[in-house]
């Protein structure tokens, strides 16, 4: 488990972890300086995308918190159903927007003072990049509603 080194650069660390690289390598890929600055969900789908994944953006209720903007947020139980890799954004114990790597069952905080594998219930969810390899996709379950939740199938996408 690679954890972060700066207060800012949880992103980076949780990068890493998800891309089974080194933290190196992961700042890299964001591109000097970040690690003082931060990263946000937003250029880490950039970065999945240019490496050839195809990130899937969801908010949870915790984004309405953080950002002040209602969505129609997904349920935590997305995580548990889909079993599929994400980036999370949380707000942690001190009120502050945290990335960490969900690694289809478990949270892997990179925060030093979090030396475990945590449970999605420890944490305010804000929002999710699921990262999706090629040849998977989200698929409604046949005679689900809008509202329930996706499952992930391995398909041939066009």
């Amino acid at each position: 488990m690679i954890k972060q080194r700066k207060s800012t650069d949880c992103g980076i660390a949780t990068l890493a972890n998800l891309l089974s690289v080194d933290y190196e390598d992961a700042l890299k890929l964001y591109g000097s300086g970040m690690d003082s600055t931060g990263v946000t969900i937003q250029h880490t789908a950039s970065i999945l995308f240019n490496l050839g994944y195809a990130p899937i953006y969801v908010t949870f209720d915790g984004f309405e918190k953080a950002a002040g903007i209602k969505t129609n947020p997904a349920t935590p139980s997305i995580l548990e159903t889909s079993g599929h890799p994400a980036i999370l954004q949380v707000i942690n114990h001190a009120g502050m927007i945290h990335q960490v790597y969900f690694d289809g069952k478990n949270i892997h905080d990179p925060s030093q003072s979090t030396p475990y594998p945590r449970r999605i219930a420890d944490y305010c969810l804000v929002d999710a990049l699921f990262v999706i390899k090629q040849g998977q996709a989200f698929v409604r379950k046949p005679g689900l509603c809008a509202c329930e939740p996706y499952s992930v199938h391995a398909s041939h996408m066009p």
